[in-house]
């Protein structure tokens, strides 16, 4: 409960660090021009206060299995998709999986729970890194994750590939750069994050890998989504998809579509 405390002062360093890496690269595709979804703004708004209420760390059990969850990380408690993606995690024991932005760390938990051998989790919050670590210890499975703190491919080293990758991405466009941890990990300002997952993912992709991410019919601009897979090589299927509820704001409680999508590479 008191490991998290350690973090906050960091902060600020994050989201401008954060923030300074999506921006380096001069190469990727550029989507300044998009514009917010007010409607679906307004639904994550209400989730995002619900989950930065929390002062005080917490636990949650999820088909008998309890995790905590730090103030100022992604909860599973508050945005349930995460429970939809485990339902449909197709782990194959011995394979290695990498999840990116790890949050609590259950999704990676999860894999290595079901037979995955190494997992790596990464989040470039350190709070959501701590999160995570704590949730390894309590399992004893430190020697099967590694849990890392950078932006998306960033903590990955020279030479590391994985069968399965998966990201539950933030999905949604936000004119705002000046980012909390908690923020980022709704929104990616002109999808400059998943520009790069496409971009630099079959580097860290084993053969046959699977490449799997989070989406929405509904939250994400489709076609953003549809000319990042194109312009890098890929085709896209969605795996599975559901409607979800959020938290109730004024006039009822809002629904959101997630999909679990895979994306595989076009042969050159």
């Amino acid at each position: 409960m008191k490991s998290y405390r350690r973090f906050l002062s960091l902060l600020v360093i994050t989201c401008t660090l954060s923030n300074a890496s999506l921006l380096a690269s001069e190469t990727l595709l550029d989507f300044s021009d998009i514009e917010e979804k007010d409607a679906e703004m307004v639904s994550s708004l209400a989730a995002l206060a619900r989950n930065e209420a929390a002062t005080e760390a917490y636990e949650f059990t999820y088909e008998g299995q309890e995790f905590i969850v730090y103030p100022h990380v992604y909860s599973p408690k508050i945005f349930p998709s995460t429970f939809f993606y485990i339902n449909y995690m197709d782990i194959t024991p011995g394979q290695s999986f990498l999840e990116i932005g790890s949050g609590t760390g259950i999704l990676a938990l999860t894999a290595a729970l079901r037979g995955a051998n190494p997992v790596v989790a990464t989040d470039l919050s350190p709070i959501a890194v701590a999160n995570t670590t704590e949730n390894i210890h309590r399992y004893g499975l430190n020697e099967v994750i590694d849990a890392r703190e950078g932006s998306v491919f960033d903590p990955i080293k020279e030479g590391e590939t994985f069968d399965t990758i998966l990201w539950n991405v933030p999905y949604m466009h936000i004119d705002k750069t000046d980012l909390s941890p908690i923020e980022m990990a709704l929104y990616d300002p002109c999808y400059k994050a998943l520009t790069r997952f496409f971009a630099e993912a079959k580097k860290y992709l084993k053969p046959n890998g699977k490449l799997w991410f989070g989406s929405s019919a509904t939250h994400m601009h489709q076609d953003v989504l549809q000319k990042l897979v194109d312009t890098y090589g890929w085709s896209l299927r969605v795996i599975a998809e559901k409607t979800v509820t959020l938290p109730p704001i004024e006039g009822g409680a809002p629904a959101i579509n997630v999909q679990l999508c895979e994306a595989m590479p076009i042969p050159s």
